[in-house]
């Protein structure tokens, strides 16, 4: 059965987050131990990992815009519709393999790959840094947290290590999955929208669609913008494109051009005739201060 895009994002996060919360623990425990060239390292290789996963969600992305634009009968590259979706069982190899077989059976994904990975690496290990960087802070207050308490310095660096080791520490576990959901939907979304802006399909269908996640977690800003159809061209996406905060799950989902000419928003030749207006919608924005970074 093939899972939905919001599901093979969560089952992405199932696979790897734990390892990106390992690798997290393994940098803090090799900056504890004072060796610093390993935690290098480290930190380089977590970098090619994001990078990589990041890439993934982004060819992900891709993949299901064309599957969508292909069912609204628009033309949408090649697409393979049977078989090209990820198991609900956990394979031995994580989502970046499943991600390859995938680009590898798909022409359009492969032309583009190189390129799309190459785009997504120097991001991938800037966030390594910044993440290892503080997750590293915290667990040095932690440290000293234990010691106000009574710990000796070895007993607490011991404890520490030892929950490090184990992928068992709160700070690497929390700020992992946070990292790791924000910044692979900001690209799964940046995918949607390389495709959506395909010349061909841009003139098929030059107008986007806010799709809030509607569930108990959707936050109350997040879910204002639900339903909300501007052309691609309309500078409420400079700033309202999902990713909207940490770990948001909303998404864009293009509209045909008929649809936009009824509404008023595009003429026949697809020219932008009404711009949104932001007011309608009052309480839809980004949460504040955010940024999909580490």
């Amino acid at each position: 059965m093939t899972l939905s895009a919001h599901d093979e994002l969560d089952r992405m996060f199932e696979q790897s987050n734990a390892r990106l919360a390992l690798a997290l623990g393994s940098v803090a425990g090799a900056r504890m131990r004072g060796n610093e060239a390993r935690a290098q390292e480290l930190i380089e290789k977590l970098g090619r990992d994001l990078g990589n996963l990041m890439a993934s969600a982004d060819m992900l992305g891709r993949y299901r815009m064309a599957l969508e634009l292909k069912a609204a009968g628009i033309d949408a590259e090649e697409v393979i519709e049977e078989g090209a979706h990820f198991s609900r069982r956990t394979p031995r190899v994580p989502f970046l393999e499943a991600v390859r077989s995938l680009v590898q059976r798909t022409p359009f994904l492969s032309r583009v790959w190189a390129s799309v990975r190459q785009a997504w690496s120097a991001e991938g290990r800037a966030i390594a840094v910044r993440t290892a960087n503080i997750v590293s802070l915290r667990v040095r207050e932690d440290m000293v947290s234990a010691m106000r308490r009574g710990a000796t310095p070895d007993d607490a660096s011991a404890q520490i290590l030892k929950s490090l080791r184990e992928s068992d520490s709160s700070i690497t576990r929390a700020y992992a999955d946070t990292v790791f959901r924000t910044n692979t939907a900001r690209a799964y979304s940046d995918g949607r929208k390389a495709q959506a802006l395909r010349p061909g399909v841009r003139r098929a269908a030059p107008g986007w669609r806010f799709d809030a996640t509607n569930d108990d977690a959707v936050r109350v800003n997040h879910f204002a913008g639900e339903g909300v159809i501007a052309h691609v061209d309309d500078p409420i996406w400079e700033t309202h494109t999902p990713p909207l905060g940490f770990n948001c799950r909303c998404a864009i989902e293009v509209v045909p051009l008929d649809e936009l000419v009824r509404l008023g928003i595009a003429d026949r030749n697809g020219n932008m005739i009404q711009t949104f207006d932001a007011s309608s919608r009052i309480g839809w924005r980004p949460d504040i201060g955010f940024q999909a970074v580490g």
